[in-house]
């Protein structure tokens, strides 16, 4: 080890966060220091010991990190290992998760058919416990969910994993995309480390983000345009707006989480000439009666009755009510 490299070990510092909630803002900052500390080979030797020095059990950090594929584990002995170094993979927990995701994935196995008597076999005819759950792809239009207040505030509270199985229900889903405006203070290169982006990309969410958010005085903040970034993908759609070479072919619904009536037009073209149905979660005081919404979309679904599930710090209504319009 040279000793520029033990010279930044001995002097480097790491804070952690103490509030709840904050396992996996932790690690990313941990996930930092050692990125900091690696050497040629892109290794950090004797990890627990340099850790140590600031953070109490080390071993847990460390083996949540290899969990989510930012890191690989070198270890000696059986049951009882020794932890000599950590190999390091990805810089951002995000990007940990997508490794993680892309390396269990396996094709499906190839099954020839048995010969056998051609049998015509309506869908209407299976019993609905062998059916296969309707594949949907949900996009965010994340800023209409916050409208005014602490963006932060708002995103930190969401509970992201919950918010998606509401609005899937049994239904599979194959992708969610939330359309984001960071803060100014927030650099493009520090979107993935940023708490919001971390827990959205937890619950498996991929974030299309543009600057920013301005803040304003008493700590408000004024969103810059995202519509027309998510009304074009939904207008390539079937075809991700991320991966050019994927295509939904049996995607024939889709969800959208705003009220904006912006995205009218797309919803009628997606019902009228791509045949898919679209549906939209909103909050109730967001869209008017006479919304072309609601002309268009398959079904709207209001977010109030729900909120206390995946937003819980709505029970603070009289904090929180100017953030998210519910009174």
């Amino acid at each position: 080890m040279d000793s520029d490299l033990i010279k930044r070990r001995s002097l480097l510092k790491i804070a952690l966060d103490k509030g709840k909630g904050s396992f996996n803002l932790n690690l990313q900052y941990i996930l930092n220091a050692l990125w900091r500390v690696v050497d040629e080979n892109g290794t950090v030797d004797q990890p627990k010991d340099f850790l140590s020095r600031n953070v109490s059990s080390p071993m847990k950090y460390i083996d949540a990190l290899a969990d989510a594929r930012c890191l690989e584990i070198i270890a000696t002995g059986g049951k009882k290992r020794a932890v000599t170094s950590v190999k390091l993979l990805e810089k951002s927990l995000s990007a940990g998760f997508a490794r993680k995701a892309k390396e269990a994935w396996k094709p499906a196995p190839v099954v020839l058919p048995k010969p056998a008597m051609v049998v015509s076999v309506f869908e209407e005819n299976i019993p609905e416990e062998n059916k296969e759950p309707e594949p949907i792809v949900i996009f965010m239009d994340v800023p209409n969910l916050v409208n005014k207040g602490d963006l932060g505030m708002f995103l930190s509270g969401v509970l992201w994993s919950r918010l998606i199985k509401i609005i899937a229900g049994p239904r599979k889903v194959e992708d969610v995309f939330a359309y984001v405006s960071i803060p100014d203070d927030v650099r493009n290169h520090e979107v993935p480390e940023w708490l919001p982006a971390v827990k959205m990309a937890g619950a498996g969410i991929k974030i299309i983000w543009r600057e920013g958010y301005e803040k304003r005085g008493g700590g408000d903040y004024r969103k810059r345009d995202i519509d027309s970034m998510m009304n074009y993908d939904l207008g390539i759609f079937p075809r991700s707006p991320i991966d050019s070479k994927r295509i939904y072919k049996n995607v024939k619904t889709i969800v959208l989480v705003t009220a904006d009536s912006d995205f009218s037009r797309a919803i009628r073209d997606f019902i009228a000439i791509k045949k898919i149905s679209v549906e939209v979660f909103c909050w109730k005081e967001d869209i008017s009666p006479r919304s072309s919404l609601r002309k268009y979309a398959s079904r709207v679904v209001f977010l109030n009755e729900f909120c206390e599930d995946f937003l819980p710090a709505l029970s603070r209504v009289k904090e929180l009510s100017r953030a998210t319009k519910i009174s």
